[in-house]
C-alpha cells in the first residue's frame, strides 16, 4: 500500500492551490500558466487539461453537500462528462465564483 503526498512550497498541493485562487487579483489565464509551467513538470501525476481548447463544457458543482468539476469534450448536454475533480472541499463556492465568468461553464 503506498500514499503519495503531493507538496508545493511548503503546502499540501490541495491546500497551496485552494490558497492561490484565493487571491482576488488572479487571472484564469495566469493561474493556468502557472499550472502548466510550473506545477505540471514537476508533478507528473497532475492531469493539466486546456479548458480553452481541450474541452467544449465545463460544469462545476458547489452546494451543500459536495464540490465537483466535470469536464466534457463534446458538446452533447448528456453524454461524455468526465468527473475532473472530485472534491473541492470547503472553498468549493470560490472555485466556482473563479470560473463563473469562462464561456465554456455551463451551469452559471
Amino acid at each position: 500500500f503506498i500514499t503519495t503526498t503531493l507538496a508545493y512550497e511548503g503546502l499540501p498541493i490541495k491546500e497551496y492551490l485552494l490558497k492561490k485562487i484565493e487571491d482576488p487579483n488572479l487571472k484564469i489565464e495566469d493561474f493556468e500558466q502557472f499550472v502548466i509551467t510550473k506545477l505540471k513538470p514537476e508533478f507528473s501525476k497532475i492531469e493539466v487539461i486546456d479548458i480553452n481548447n481541450d474541452i467544449e463544457q465545463l460544469k462545476i458543482s458547489a452546494n451543500f453537500f459536495m464540490g465537483t468539476v466535470s469536464i466534457n469534450k463534446t458538446t452533447k448536454k448528456r453524454m461524455g462528462w468526465k468527473l475532473f475533480i472530485d472534491s473541492l472541499g470547503k472553498a468549493k463556492k470560490q472555485v466556482r465564483e473563479f470560473y463563473l465568468s469562462h464561456p465554456k461553464l455551463i451551469n452559471k
